[in-house]
């Protein structure tokens, strides 16, 4: 292999080895897409071993960065920004994939109800529905309306909220995802208590109890009779919330509820308080106290208030209240810091992107570059290879042409002497008609009474009828043949007749060479126009006619070039080769080779329809 093979495959390898990379990351994309729902964690996994992601195109960047987003949000990891999701809205809020932009919307609703930006979860919520309306997917119709529905649920009123849940609990159902039925139920019972509806509420958590029969979905037992128990309590029926509020405790127990136990025993402890049982309030109350949790403590103090207020303890009470005031001084000094600390990683993220961007440019520039003289090079190594091969390609043309004019030119020759030889053989064979020409010519110069009286001698024997017959028929190109083979009646008398008449020689010395009267002439020229050849044209004119046809179409058969194979393609029309040092020979007719003296004038044809032209060779 060449250097120059090897410097223009080179590219080509590299093409390769960048398509193989593409390949294997889209098959990374597709499981971790695949594996989404079955196994977040899985998927999670898979898009962080794909490392530099900046290589890549603007739609595998945004599509990774729709699969991380997605995988995040379902493993529960709380994102910093919305750097990553917003790589995906920027590309698929203009791309044709409408599938896919629906999914985006999705995604980002969730990222930004996990950051706290209500407004565009709402935004993109709304976007990921009507999106979904287009497209035959239960399931990405069930998020889309799920998180709409989730949304709205603090807007007054509650009917918008409750119309988009109903919606995802028929698309739940008919995808029979037990877990979504069971969501859907837990924020219409919530819609339903916050708008004062209690015995909705109870509705929705008695039908989200039903669904919890089965042993995969009994942790959620906890959450449901908490709701009826907190429902309970807001109409002031303390022992129906007593009971639930038990039956939440022993399911948290017992069936590894992701309830926080502290927040169930704290509002035991509340119950308590309403039901007047003052003795079991602070047990309950410190049982569910957390250090870690500032609603746990914020409920005991709350209770405790309570406890003391119901034991006239006033004492204790503002002691309980004061504790609750510091806590809460110190949940306002704890957001504060928080969101002095979320400021700075934001402002850190923004210099970090900033710099990013500005590697990211110059090392885009310095690979222009490179990608710009690498191509120049390419250009002009290939320029260079079209030159060279553009100059052989001339020269070997001009070979070629130089071949082609070489075989025209003998070709040429060839033809030339193959005309030479046959104008030679009809030459020798026309010197056998002198005999035959002159005793013709010996006719038109006696007079009548001469003519008369020696009529037998003049009368044309057999051989030299044969002769003029084949004289005549060399002299026109085999026409007397090709007549007789066209009509076989035709002896050889007529074929002489035939012969006479085109040499226009007089009806006068046809008779006489014939041996004939002129009215058997007549009647021979008679029975031959009509019985044997059948025509109704005059004899002369249609002989000569019917032979001048015959000999031209012989003649344009000799102007066409030689057929042979070595000679290859025939030389363009118009072009004439010459060999070198040779004259060109100008073409000849055939039967323009002899032409014999004419007959004098004072013999005239007494036949009032012949010509007196003398007579010549065609």
């Amino acid at each position: 292999m060449t250097r120059t093979q090897l410097i223009l495959l080179f590219p080509l390898w590299l093409v390769g080895i960048l398509g193989c990379n593409n390949q294997s990351s889209d098959s990374k994309f597709a499981a971790a897409d695949s594996l989404m729902f079955i196994s977040p964690e899985k998927s999670l996994s898979i898009l962080e071993s794909i490392s530099d992601i900046e290589r890549y195109g603007n739609k595998e960047r945004a599509y990774y960065a729709l699969l991380m987003s997605q995988a995040k949000s379902r493993n529960r990891i709380t994102p910093e920004n919305d750097s990553l999701i917003r790589i995906a809205i920027n590309y698929y809020s203009k791309n044709d994939d409408s599938y896919k932009r629906a999914w985006c919307y999705v995604v980002a609703s969730d990222v930004y109800d996990v950051l706290g930006n209500d407004s565009l979860a709402i935004f993109y919520a709304r976007d990921a529905e009507r999106e979904s309306q287009e497209i035959n997917d239960l399931k990405l119709k069930y998020y889309s309306n799920y998180l709409l529905g989730y949304m709205l649920r603090h807007k007054k009123p509650y009917d918008e909220s409750n119309m988009y849940l109903n919606e995802a609990i028929k698309y739940a159902n008919e995808l029979g995802d037990t877990i979504h039925i069971i969501s859907s139920l837990d924020n219409l019972a919530t819609n339903a208590l916050y708008d004062h509806k209690y015995e909705t509420a109870l509705a929705y958590y008695q039908q989200g109890l039903s669904y919890c029969t089965s042993k995969n979905w009994k942790k959620y037992l906890a959450h449901f009779y908490s709701g009826i128990a907190i429902t309970a309590q807001q109409k002031n029926d303390y022992d129906y919330a007593l009971n639930n509020i038990n039956k939440s405790i022993d399911a948290c127990r017992l069936f590894s509820s992701q309830i926080d136990s502290c927040s169930l025993y704290q509002f035991k402890s509340n119950i308590l308080a309403g039901l007047g049982m003052w003795d079991s309030i602070p047990y309950y109350a410190e049982k569910g106290l957390s250090d870690s949790s500032f609603v746990t403590r914020g409920m005991y103090d709350l209770t405790m208030i309570k406890w003391a207020e119901g034991r006239k303890d006033y004492r204790n009470a503002l002691d309980y209240s004061k504790h609750y005031s510091v806590m809460l001084d110190s949940m306002y000094e704890e957001n504060s810091r928080n969101n002095v600390m979320e400021m700075q990683k934001k402002y850190d993220l923004t210099q970090a992107t900033i710099e990013r961007d500005r590697l990211y440019m110059k090392n885009q520039r310095m690979g222009l570059i490179v990608l710009g003289l690498i191509v120049v090079c390419l250009g002009a190594m290939i320029v260079l290879l079209l030159y060279r091969r553009r100059i052989k390609e001339a020269q070997r043309q001009r070979e070629e042409v130089k071949a082609e004019l070489t075989r025209y030119t003998m070709k040429m020759m060839n033809q030339r002497n193959r005309r030479l030889l046959a104008d030679e053989r009809r030459r020798h064979r026309l010197l056998a008609l002198n005999d035959v020409i002159a005793k013709v010519m010996s006719t038109s110069r006696r007079d009548d009474s001469e003519q008369l009286k020696k009529h037998n001698d003049m009368a044309l024997t057999n051989d030299e009828t044969a002769k003029l017959i084949e004289a005549v028929d060399v002299c026109y190109e085999g026409y007397l043949t090709r007549l007789h083979n066209e009509h076989p009646l035709l002896g050889p008398n007529d074929l002489a007749l035939c012969c006479m008449i085109l040499l226009k020689v007089p009806n006068r010395d046809i008779a006489i060479l014939f041996g004939l009267s002129t009215d058997t002439l007549k009647k021979r020229k008679l029975r031959l126009r009509t019985e044997k050849l059948g025509i109704n044209e005059v004899l002369e004119e249609w002989l000569e006619r019917e032979s001048r046809t015959y000999v031209d179409a012989i003649d344009a058969e000799y102007a066409k070039p030689e057929d042979n194979p070595a000679d290859g393609e025939a030389a363009p029309e118009g072009e004439t080769a010459t060999e070198p040092g040779t004259d060109i020979v100008p073409e000849s007719r055939p039967d323009a080779e002899i032409t014999p003296d004419p007959a004098p004038d004072a013999t005239t044809d007494p036949d009032p329809q012949e010509s007196p032209t003398p007579h010549s060779a065609a």
